[in-house]
């Protein structure tokens, strides 16, 4: 999920992904294992920076994916830095500086599309931004600990100079390729129409959904004997293996505020009913 994430920087509406955990549950590992095969002129690694410091990126993010290590500590839980570079694919602010001896002001703009890959120890940020993304969660069971404890025991070798070139090589074909147009068949109408929309939310995960249909489309498209299609149109491979990746990232990013809502009223419920029914 984390590589289609990467891929999808070259798409028009890249996605973006949270990925939370408690502290040593491996959320970063996992990230920088991916992004190493992602060329670094593609990576724009933040760990911490001011609001302003946004002001001033220019086109250095576009089609780039942007890592925030550690989200919640580098900011402070405060309003995600990149949330209008997400949303509107640039950032314009007015900002005060010095001619000669008088102050004026000064548009500056930072231009997307980026994609925005953010771990994070909170299981829930700001409404706003958690929209914006979609969310996975570390696996912190006692198994996946165990495999962890024995791998530890295992030698490994890191990839090679070669090996790296080649996923290198590997991006830039999909950047050559990205901007052919990739087009949704007529069927995408029925999934449409199937889709739950009992909550507003759907009205951008949905669209996150699309997106990295497209993105494996992107991928997918090399198995054809087309140097340059004219085209890409998604097929329904593509929305099946999109589907068995991004459900369960999907369905938990859009029910966790019901679950720990439930939760909630459990405590509750158990904290009245020991009490006698009296509240504190």
């Amino acid at each position: 999920m984390v590589f289609i994430v990467a891929v999808s920087r070259l798409l028009s509406k890249p996605l973006n992904l949270f990925v939370k955990g408690q502290s040593s549950s491996g959320k970063n590992h996992t990230v920088k294992k991916v992004l190493r095969l992602i060329p670094p002129k593609s990576i724009c690694e933040v760990t911490n920076s001011s609001e302003m410091a946004w002001n001033y990126m220019g086109r250095k993010l576009r089609h780039k994916v942007v890592f925030f290590q550690e989200e919640s500590v580098a900011f402070g839980g405060k309003q995600h830095p990149a949330r209008l570079l997400i949303s509107e694919n640039r950032l314009e602010r007015l900002v005060t500086v010095r001619k000669g001896a008088q102050f004026t002001t000064k548009k500056q703009v930072t231009e997307g599309p980026v994609a925005c890959i953010s771990t994070t120890t909170r299981d829930q940020l700001q409404v706003d931004d958690e929209t914006r993304h979609v969310s996975i969660w570390a696996d912190e069971s006692s198994e996946q600990t165990a495999r962890i404890v024995r791998a530890q025991l295992m030698e490994t070798n890191p990839l090679t100079e070669r090996e790296l070139r080649i996923w290198y090589g590997v991006q830039g074909l999909l950047e050559e390729r990205s901007p052919v147009p990739i087009d949704l068949p007529s069927w995408f109408d029925q999934v449409a129409s199937r889709v739950w929309t009992g909550d507003v939310r759907i009205r951008r995960y949905f669209p996150s959904f699309v997106q990295a249909c497209k993105t494996v489309a992107l991928i997918r498209s090399f198995r054809c004997n087309d140097t340059q299609p004219a085209k890409i149109k998604v097929r329904f491979s593509d929305y099946a293996v999109t589907t068995l990746i991004f459900e369960d990232a999907f369905s938990r990013s859009l029910n966790s505020a019901d679950e720990r809502g439930i939760q909630l009223r459990k405590s509750v419920s158990r904290i009245t009913s020991s009490n006698g029914g009296r509240r504190h």
